[in-house]
């Protein structure tokens, strides 16, 4: 078996605390990432496990290439693994919950030794970033298209059947070139998953771990010269992207530069309607075309008032409006009782309340 230790740039300590708890230690993870002659354990040689463990305000990486495909190289590699596992709370992989953890703990079995993975914490980046799939226009949710959000740029450029013929002429050979070949793409692999991380400053977003630093008002001008009014929100974030991101959801415009987020969103004008809960209890005046209380109702007229319906008791209220959406806890207005768009009213207090304005990010941001 030979074993490669390197270093690599890509320090992820700052982002592992956006997956875990605070309270988990950033030494007590490790990454890692195998490759394999096949998907199936029971006709398929284990050929390289890459491991990355952070040691010391460092990254280390470590890599096990087994030399020959003998039962004897895979042990060595399953060895080395559990050495290098010991003392670690937390294992971090990409879409590892469906091939890599299964096949490791098929091989230790086999082999009737103690898998380190097993009862220990495990995090799979390929689930944890899935939300951000509806966000951003990616090919396919690879690992390789997601770290073109973070800016990585790979060597490797072998496939996953590449790789397997590479490795089994090299395992004949003995061939440097085309072992350089195989530890240049498991490095990759891990390198990349580091470099992955960082999306982790946009989950921690999403999840309402942002403080509310200001808010402004916006005026400019639309082709047809009409006034576009908008509410810039700016956020100030747990860590730091290393590269800028942007997207729109939801009618708003995202973008977050380093440790800052700002959010546009288009102010709209108009008349909207608050639909009162409790319909059984207000009547509709259709003169007014609105619902009161049947406490108020009652001094009016039979025939101008009739008993109010879930579609029809509301309150018009005229003024700006911002596009919500999720369950915030505030007043919220529709255009009618069919539509599904929610807003809430640029009010006084609103734009007064850092709180009430970060209770509403948080809902938009979270939906």
């Amino acid at each position: 078996m030979l074993t490669i230790i390197s270093d690599t740039n890509y320090l992820c300590t700052n982002y592992i605390p956006l997956f875990f708890s605070s309270s988990a230690k950033k030494e007590s993870f490790l990454f890692f990432d195998i490759e394999t002659t096949g998907l199936n354990h029971k006709n398929s040689f284990l050929s390289m496990i890459g491991a990355a463990v952070p040691k010391e305000g460092a990254i280390k990486l470590y890599q096990f290439l087994a030399e020959k495909e003998t039962p004897e190289e895979e042990q060595a590699l399953l060895l080395a693994f559990t050495d290098l596992c010991r003392e670690k709370t937390g294992f971090i992989h990409f879409n590892g919950s469906t091939f890599d953890l299964p096949y490791l703990r098929h091989k230790y079995r086999e082999y009737a030794m103690d898998c380190p993975l097993e009862n220990k914490g495990s995090l799979d980046l390929y689930r944890e970033l899935r939300p951000l799939s509806t966000l951003f226009p990616l090919p396919d949710f690879r690992q390789k298209s997601l770290e073109s959000l973070v800016g990585y740029k790979r060597k490797d450029r072998l496939n996953g059947k590449e790789l397997i013929k590479v490795y089994h002429s090299y395992a004949n050979s003995g061939n440097s070139s085309e072992k350089e070949l195989l530890l240049l793409h498991n490095h990759d692999d891990v390198e990349g998953m580091l470099a992955l991380t960082a999306l982790g400053v946009i989950l921690a977003c999403l999840r309402g771990q942002f403080t509310l630093e200001h808010t402004e008002s916006l005026q400019s001008k639309t082709l047809d010269n009409q006034i576009l009014q908008e509410i810039l929100f700016r956020l100030l974030l747990p860590a730091a992207l290393p590269v800028p991101l942007s997207f729109s959801k939801n009618g708003a415009y995202i973008t977050i530069q380093e440790n800052i987020c700002k959010i546009k969103m288009p102010l709209l004008e108009g008349t909207l309607k608050y639909f009162y809960p409790d319909y059984k209890n207000y009547y509709y005046l259709p003169m007014e075309d609105e619902a009161v209380h049947k406490s108020v109702g009652i001094y009016v007229d039979r025939e101008y008032r009739e008993n109010a319906k879930a579609s029809n008791c509301y309150k018009r209220i005229s003024g700006f409006f911002l596009k919500a959406a999720g369950s915030p806890s505030l007043p919220l207005f529709k255009e009618s009782y069919e539509k599904k768009e929610i807003y809430i009213q640029w009010s006084e207090d609103f734009r007064h309340s850092t709180s009430i304005q970060e209770e509403f990010l948080k809902s938009f941001l979270s939906s």
